[in-house]
Parts: structure tokens; C-alpha cells; sequence
């Protein structure tokens, strides 16, 4: 019993219960290990086992996230003064807890204070790193700087070294010191050594090359490793951000089918990321940038299908808009029409209304409005005839228009043309009784001239006085219910309610699906702004019923 007692009392008993505890750690029992833990402290243990039961409980207590507790557990180890492994353990993991909780004068307090106190070469090193860390994390990138590369190339052991390359690396780096960032690591991978002693460093350091190139404008080559990291290191976190990063840098390198591969390949990757649909806006939109039209209106379209919720919805939807306009070549049907045109020219028949019929056909099939426009200036330089007068400065204007209306959507300074369209209405106007569609005439020289509901009284009244005549004069345009709602906002305006309604109510039982949508929401909004929540209820009821596709849905639900 002697002999057995002297044995639970020993080192090597109470070593194999400090590895226990240890194992237990790592095994997440951490019950357990804090009772295995107290019971070598409660023996008659040296003060060596002693300080590793204080390491083990500190290194328990801060993966429970008790801090307060792990920090007194780690000083108690320190203060014993045990051997020189089990101290600088201590020591090293005391600045960690500290940095870790941003206490990081603490931390570099502890580290500087004790560093003269170690003999060893190695435990020496390693404080050094651990410090260059702490800097790093505090963004003192200059005294991160000044300690790693106070350190040898060569250090006690490859691990130590490949630390070195790695912090330094991420230090250049966050000082945009990108060719001195990009040696580091190029180091790291390329020196076989290196690589195996600092594995866990390799998926950031093969991020950060690529991250180098593409900040160079080196896009091909920040591709190559970017995508070789997302093959290599899957299942790293943050391989979104990745292939967002790349699908940017694709499309401002103009590397549009690039860009396009990136995008399918993320979806698939990962099919319900929120960002999907922005991505998707983005490709679609560099795509009209770069005039290709089509495939442009394709992803638009994709967007207009499954994201009719989205927040780019009405963007989207002026895209396409836009490239139906004034890129939607209809090539055929213009070939045809220029077939025909050949064969009156061959009949012999008047050249004026054949140069009309042509301009027509530029403006609205071939979308070329210049040409156009050129065409219409001829013939009022030569004709008096007061129909060709008035269609052929209908068409200017149109031209005009359209130019105007695509350099305003695209950036561009658009007052020049807007003046000219507006001149070349007001001076079809002059002819409005001799032309084939007054209708579209009158609504076309309002819209563009009358341009804003958004005006003073007095004009807004002027304003009313001309949409309510287009009303009454054209009971049967195709252009009434678009009418209706601008006469529908001066009304409101105007506070007579009732006469927007009766409008609005209109326009939810004549019109197509957009416009009726947007009439049964502006009603839903009056009825709930005059406190009639049924009625307001019941109209949104209808829009969402009857109406499955609508910019508006969203909101109306």
C-alpha cells in the first residue's frame, strides 16, 4: 500500500493525468477536465505539474469564453515560475487571451517585459512573431514592420520562418507595398520546406497573389491563381467573396465572356446567394456598355422572370426598354419595307412621300436617327405641301427625341437634342389638322414640352387644361389612358380627388396589364390616405389577383 501510494503521488501519475485533462480539451468534456485538472492541484504535486494544471485550466477557461477566469489561471502559472517551456507557454498564451480581447498593450507589455527574461533562441522568435501580430491586428503596420523583419530569414525551425514570410506579406500588403507583399509570399509557395512547415498559411498566401495581380491590373494572372485557389482550397470560407471578386475585376477588364463564365459558375456554386441577382444586373448592364444587345436582353430578361421582387426590377425593366427602342434592329422587316420603297420609286411615285416613308422606316426599324432626322431636314427645305410638312418635322422630333432620351440614359449631355425635338413638335403642331395620326402628334408634343406634373400652381393648372383637351379630343387614341394617368397626378395635385379617381378607375378597367397595375395602386393609396382601408384592401386584392407580374407587387402586398 506504501509502494501504491507513493505511485498516485508521483510525477509520472500525475503527468499521465495532465495529458488526460488535455485530451479531454480537445474532446470538448470540459467537466471532466476541470475535475482531473483540481485534482492534480490538490496534491502534493510539484510546482512544475502545478503550473501546467494553471496552463490547462487557463486554456480550458478560454475555450469556455470565461476570460477573466483563463487570464488569472495563465499569471498564476507565471507567477510560480515554473520551467522555461511550461513559462513561455504561459506567456504566449496570456498575450494571445489579451490580443484576443483587444487588450493589446497588455498584451505587448507582457511580451516586451519578458522577453529579456528567455534564454532561448526559439521561445525568443516566437514572442517576436506573436508581437509582429499584435501590431498587425492594432494596424500599427510600421512597428509590425520593423519586428518581423528585425527577425533572420533562417530561423530556429521552418514553422518560425514560414510565419516570417506570411506576416510580412500580410504587413506589405495592408501597406499597399505590393511588389514587397508579393516576394513574401511567392517565397512561402514556391520553397518546398516552407510549404509543408506552414500549411495552414498557404490557402490565405494563394489568395493574396492573386488579390497582388488583380490590384496591379494584372488581370490574367490574379485570374489564374484565384481560380486555382478556389480549386485547391474548396471548402475555405469565403469563396463567394472570391468569385465576386474575380466577376468584378472580369468586367472591368472588359473581359466580358469571362465575366459570364464567372457568373454561371458561382450560380451554380451557389444558387440562392443574395447577390445573385445583382451580379446578374451587372453582367447584363456591362453587356449593353459594350453594345452587345443581345445577349444584354437576354440576362435583362432572366431578371424580369425570377427577380420580379428584386430592387433592380424597374431598372431592368428601362434596359429593356431601351434596347426594344433604340438597338431592337428590326433588320427583316426593314429589308422589306426598302423592297417595297424600290418598287413605288420604280412607279414613279412622289419622291417627297418616298423620302418619308424612308425616314420612317430608319427611325423606327433601323434605329438609325441621325439618318433619319437628315431626311426630314430635306424635305421641309423642299416641299410646301402642309402633310408632308408636318409629318416630316413629326419625324425630326421623334428623332430628336429618341437621341435625346438614349444620351440622357446613358449619361450624356441631352439638352441640345431635347431643344431640337421640341422646336421640331411645336413646329409640327402648326400642321396638326393635316396629318394622319393627330393623336400621337398632340400626346408626343405634350409629353416632351409638358414635361414635369411636378410644378407650380399656376402652371400646373395650364398643364390640366391642355391633358383634359387631349382627352376629349381623342376619346378612341391609343395614348388616352397614359393621358389619363398624367391628368390623373394634376388633378391630385389640384386636390380634386374625385376627379382623379374617376380617372384612375378608367384607366383599371380600359388599359393593359402595366398601366391598369399602376392605376389600381394609385387608387388603393387614395382610398387609404381618405381612411376607406376596405376599399383600399379590396382594390390591392384585385391588382394582386388579376395582375401576376407588376413592378408594384411587392409593395401592393
Amino acid at each position: 500500500l506504501d509502494l501504491l501510494d507513493r505511485y498516485l503521488q508521483s510525477g509520472i501519475y500525475l503527468k499521465a493525468r495532465l495529458l488526460y485533462a488535455n485530451i479531454l480539451i480537445a474532446e470538448q468534456k470540459f467537466n471532466r477536465a476541470e475535475t482531473e485538472l483540481e485534482k492534480v492541484l490538490k496534491s502534493e504535486a510539484s510546482a512544475e505539474i502545478q503550473a501546467q494544471a494553471h496552463l490547462g485550466l487557463g486554456h480550458l477557461y478560454r475555450k469556455l469564453g470565461q476570460f477573466e477566469r483563463s487570464e488569472k489561471e495563465y499569471l498564476t502559472a507565471l507567477e510560480s515560475k515554473p520551467e522555461a517551456a511550461t513559462y513561455f507557454r504561459s506567456l504566449s498564451d496570456l498575450s494571445e487571451l489579451y490580443a484576443a480581447t483587444r487588450r493589446y498593450q497588455e498584451a505587448t507589455g507582457l511580451i516586451n517585459k519578458n522577453l529579456p527574461r528567455l534564454a532561448s533562441t526559439l521561445y525568443k522568435q516566437q514572442l517576436k512573431l506573436d508581437l509582429t501580430a499584435i501590431h498587425y491586428l492594432q494596424g500599427k503596420y510600421f512597428a509590425a514592420e520593423q519586428t518581423a523583419a528585425s527577425l533572420p530569414e533562417t530561423m530556429s525551425n521552418d514553422t518560425l520562418s514560414a510565419r516570417r514570410y506570411f506576416y510580412l506579406g500580410e504587413i506589405y500588403f495592408a501597406e499597399n507595398k505590393l511588389d514587397k507583399s508579393l516576394k513574401n509570399f511567392q517565397k512561402l509557395l514556391s520553397d518546398d520546406s516552407l510549404r509543408q512547415a506552414g500549411k495552414k498559411f498557404l490557402p490565405v498566401a494563394q489568395k493574396r497573389i492573386g488579390n497582388i495581380y488583380l490590384k496591379q491590373n494584372l488581370f490574367h494572372q490574379g485570374y489564374d491563381h484565384l481560380t486555382d485557389y478556389l480549386k485547391e482550397y474548396p471548402e475555405e470560407p469565403g469563396a463567394d467573396s472570391v468569385y465576386i471578386q474575380l466577376f468584378h475585376a472580369a468586367l472591368d477588364d472588359d473581359q466580358l465572356p469571362v465575366a459570364g463564365q464567372l457568373y454561371r459558375d458561382f450560380v451554380k456554386t451557389f444558387p440562392h446567394h443574395p447577390q445573385r441577382d445583382e451580379l446578374l444586373f451587372q453582367l447584363a448592364k456591362y453587356q449593353f456598355q459594350a453594345g452587345d444587345y443581345n445577349s444584354s436582353n437576354s440576362n435583362f430578361q432572366v431578371l424580369l422572370k425570377a427577380y420580379y421582387c428584386s430592387e433592380k426590377y424597374d431598372s431592368t425593366k428601362e434596359y429593356l426598354g431601351i434596347i426594344r427602342k433604340y438597338h431592337g434592329v428590326e433588320q427583316q422587316v426593314g429589308v422589306n419595307k426598302l423592297a417595297r420603297l424600290m418598287g413605288r420609286f420604280l412607279a414613279g411615285e412622289d419622291v417627297t412621300n418616298l423620302q418619308l416613308e424612308l425616314a420612317r422606316i430608319y427611325l423606327q426599324q433601323l434605329k438609325d436617327f441621325p439618318e433619319s432626322i437628315r431626311l426630314c431636314r430635306t424635305i421641309v427645305q423642299e416641299t410646301q405641301d402642309s402633310t408632308q410638312l408636318g409629318e416630316a418635322y413629326f419625324l425630326m422630333a421623334e428623332g430628336y427625341r429618341r437621341m435625346a432620351e438614349y444620351e440622357m440614359f446613358t449619361g450624356k449631355n441631352s439638352s441640345s437634342e431635347f431643344g431640337e425635338a421640341k422646336n421640331a413638335f411645336k413646329k409640327a403642331m402648326y400642321y396638326l389638322r393635316h396629318v394622319s395620326y393627330p393623336d400621337s402628334l398632340s400626346f408626343e408634343f405634350l409629353e416632351t414640352n409638358l414635361d414635369s406634373p411636378a410644378v407650380d400652381q399656376k402652371t400646373g393648372r395650364t398643364y390640366r387644361k391642355f391633358w383634359q383637351h387631349f382627352v376629349d379630343t381623342y376619346p378612341e387614341s391609343k395614348f388616352k389612358n397614359r393621358a389619363r394617368m398624367i391628368l390623373a397626378t394634376l388633378n391630385l395635385n389640384e386636390q380634386d380627388t374625385a376627379a382623379a379617381v374617376t380617372l384612375l378607375e378608367q384607366v383599371s378597367q380600359e388599359a393593359k396589364t402595366g398601366l391598369r397595375g399602376d392605376a389600381y395602386f394609385r387608387l388603393a393609396q387614395i382610398y387609404r390616405r381618405q381612411k376607406k382601408n376596405d376599399q383600399a384592401v379590396s382594390t390591392l386584392k384585385t391588382f394582386l389577383l388579376n395582375i401576376p407580374v407588376h413592378h408594384l407587387r411587392a409593395q401592393a402586398y
